[in-house]
């Protein structure tokens, strides 16, 4: 399979943020039908198709959201897959390109970009911030949220201004 690319607030490859279930079936042959749709105490559905794909989140039939884990090796971001980066190095890499990176509730997010990383944890006296098992210099493996325009607005309250800068 091709590689995909993350497109900040638009969507990865063929799949765009907007898109209905069909429009997402039919955007690539080897995408094709849910295997499995999940509803979601939000009221969203997350839909499952095979395990080299990203999980389809819809919010009213609309794709909202892709969720990327290790299994996805199609999926690529500023030219190299996702998965191939060190943690901290991607890290750096994204802030230099977001105006906000906050933490809270494990997931560190960059709204402007619609990334999201869950499983980080303040580190030592609470002056760094670390991946939940310390993996910051090994190839990421976590799950990335990529999200349409919009996804994080008034849902940061809680969240503090971070930065992964040396």
């Amino acid at each position: 399979m091709e590689k995909w690319s993350i497109q900040f607030e638009v969507g990865v490859g063929p799949l765009k943020f907007g898109m209905s279930s069909n429009d997402a079936s039919a955007a690539h042959p080897n995408i094709g039908n849910a295997q499995n749709r999940d509803p979601q105490p939000d009221g969203t559905f997350k839909e499952f198709r095979d395990m080299s794909l990203p999980i389809l989140v819809l919010d009213d039939g609309k794709l909202v959201e892709l969720q990327i884990d290790a299994y996805c090796r199609t999926v690529d971001i500023f030219g190299r897959p996702l998965f191939g980066y060190k943690a901290l190095d991607l890290m750096q890499r994204l802030e230099a390109s977001s105006a906000v990176v906050v933490f809270g509730f494990d997931t560190v997010v960059l709204p402007d970009l619609g990334l999201s990383f869950a499983d980080f944890m303040i580190a030592g006296e609470g002056d760094r911030l670390e991946f939940r098992d310390d993996r910051r210099d090994e190839e990421l493996n976590r799950v990335v949220t990529v999200s349409a325009l919009g996804t994080w607005n008034g849902l940061l309250d809680e969240y503090t201004p971070v930065s992964f800068r040396s």
